[in-house]
């Protein structure tokens, strides 16, 4: 149930049902396990199972309604541009990357083309 909540990016449902379970989960475990019987071990478990179904279909129920939307709506008109820390960083690297390049070349015997020529021995006079 949750991966199909999270293949239609319903991240608060599947957050919701999950927490749902877990708090209910614990709460009856420790409540059975302070006041009820040791026959009913695996209730809190049972409940929280419950709970995250019921909660999790619903947000499915949800999801179906708006399927129209959430599958053609939901993209951006525009393309996006990079703003971002690591796109900054990418920015700086690639300049540095040229100039480091730029000086290996000037300080290379190797030419531009990038082929490699014979060289030849001097001459002994």
């Amino acid at each position: 149930m949750m991966l199909i909540l999270l293949y239609f990016e319903d991240y608060v449902g599947s957050l919701a049902a999950t927490a749902a379970f877990a708090i209910v989960a614990n709460a009856v475990t420790i409540w059975q396990a302070v006041y009820g019987d040791t026959a009913y071990f695996g209730t809190g478990f049972m409940a929280g199972a419950i709970i995250y179904f019921v909660i999790a279909m619903l947000r499915l129920e949800w999801s179906t309604r708006r399927l129209p939307y959430l599958l053609l709506g939901r993209q951006a008109a525009a393309a996006s541009t990079g703003d971002g820390v690591f796109t900054s960083l990418e920015g700086i690297l690639t300049r540095l990357d040229n100039r480091v390049n730029k000086t290996i070349r000037k300080t290379s015997i190797m030419p531009e083309d990038g082929r490699k020529r014979a060289v030849r021995p001097r001459r002994r006079q």
